[in-house]
């Protein structure tokens, strides 16, 4: 969790403040928590860069449009997707 935080410099109580009645020392891989808008990884900030404006990355002073959030929904979706394909066929090799 730690990791997860510092990266986005997003401190321990933001965390807390925005997941109301989470015990974020006993979270676990795959729980979704709450973050801060525009707090990236600098990793984070270059992936998304070239398909979405840095105005939409809380880089800028615009508000992200109705379409740049769903494109945001899209990609963490699809990052989603793809992480649990590769656990699916780390497990079935795993298997054999």
């Amino acid at each position: 969790m730690a990791e997860v935080l510092k990266g986005r410099g997003v401190s321990l109580a933001e965390a807390k403040e925005l997941n109301p009645g989470v015990d974020l020392g006993k979270a676990v891989a795959g729980q979704l928590l709450k973050l801060p808008y525009g707090r990236y990884t600098q990793r984070e900030k270059e992936m998304l860069s070239s398909v979405v404006p840095a105005s939409s990355l809380g880089l800028g002073a615009v508000a992200p449009s109705s379409q740049q959030l769903q494109l945001g929904l899209l990609l963490a979706l699809g990052a989603a997707a793809y992480a649990a394909y590769v656990k699916l066929a780390n497990d079935f090799s795993a298997r054999e």
